[in-house]
């Protein structure tokens, strides 16, 4: 029972860094304790806006509502999720125990969005680690798509009998009028994509989307290859991601010589001292630590890595985008 309460509380903080990186943009303060807090506030409009910037006229703050409340606002967000082709159509989500703040089903949700960022890291990592400065921030990074267009949907409306009389529409009639909006068929929330696919080399091309786990073993790889300590770095497993010589290998490519790595040993301090020196680099509030990719699972980690991926990535667009600029003025 103590290693199930350590693998909940270890998964509960590494979704809550990568919540906390998606929801950078928006007001709502950093969430400390995601079992706790995603249920509350704004948290859940925020997370629904950042996959389909779709403004939400009926979802608002959860506080002060009643479960079966809670429960209906819920299913609107699901049946948005699966509109906008986030999640599956078919997959099936107990919304009474999501409400109820069920652990398994709070996490199965989130994994599925989780998996839905992998595939876009996988799709953009070409292009973010080309070395031409111009290249990096020609098409920028983002994961909160554009507004997609709207037309008007048409619900009846009951006239009373004397409007219906005047108008010529005998006792009683309806009309439509405009009301919510939906999405049109076919709107594409990353048009970009197809232009990134230019830097794909003809392997890529041909590659079909591979699993979660082995796009984040596939992304850490490309990246680590990317400093010269990379090329003595395995990332076979996902173990290996929890590795001092990954994680220290990693800051460096985004912050070049930040650690020496072959002074350093395999030992949790080093690597909580990798993952909080990531965590400051990316703006992050995150309380994982390498016990929690221990203690985890594959899921846990794979969305923990997901996350300071996520942030480390738009880090290196900023560094481009700035030092093009200067380099445009100089």
């Amino acid at each position: 029972s103590c290693n199930l309460i350590m693998s909940i509380n270890s998964r509960s903080r590494c979704y809550t860094t990568w919540i906390n990186v998606r929801l950078q943009t928006y007001n709502s303060p950093k969430i400390n304790n995601l079992l706790m807090e995603l249920l509350t506030g704004c948290y859940m409009r925020d997370l629904l806006h950042s996959y389909t910037a779709k403004q939400l006229r009926r979802l608002n703050s959860m506080d002060d509502l009643t479960q079966t409340q809670i429960q209906t606002r819920i299913e609107w967000i699901v049946d948005d999720l699966k509109k906008f082709k986030i999640i599956e159509r078919n997959v099936k989500v107990k919304t009474r125990m999501l409400a109820m703040r069920s652990q398994e089903q709070i996490f199965s949700l989130l994994w599925k969005l989780v998996c839905y960022d992998l595939r876009l890291l996988w799709e953009r990592i070409d292009q973010l680690m080309l070395e031409s400065d111009e290249e990096v921030c020609r098409i920028p990074y983002r994961w909160v798509p554009d507004p997609p267009p709207t037309v008007a949907k048409k619900k009846a409306v009951l006239m009373d009998q004397t409007t219906a009389l005047l108008t010529g529409f005998g006792n009683t009639a309806s009309v439509v009028e405009a009301g919510d909006d939906d999405v049109l068929p076919d709107y594409e929330r990353f048009p970009e994509i197809d232009a990134i696919k230019k830097w794909w080399s003809g392997k890529r091309l041909k590659k079909t989307q591979p699993t979660s786990r082995e796009s984040i073993l596939e992304i850490s790889r490309n990246i680590i290859q990317k400093v010269e300590e990379g090329s003595k770095v395995s990332v076979e497993v996902l173990e290996d991601i929890c590795d001092t010589r990954f994680l220290c290998g990693l800051v460096n490519v985004f912050v070049p010589e930040m650690f020496t790595t072959e002074i350093m040993i395999q030992d949790r301090w080093f690597i909580n001292l990798s993952m909080a020196t990531i965590h400051q680099l990316i703006d992050c509030q995150s309380e994982a630590t390498s016990a929690d990719l221990v203690a985890g699972d594959q899921q846990c980690t794979c969305t923990y890595i997901c996350a300071i991926l996520m942030g480390l990535l738009k880090l290196r667009q900023k560094i481009s985008a700035l030092r093009y600029y200067r380099s445009l003025n100089a």
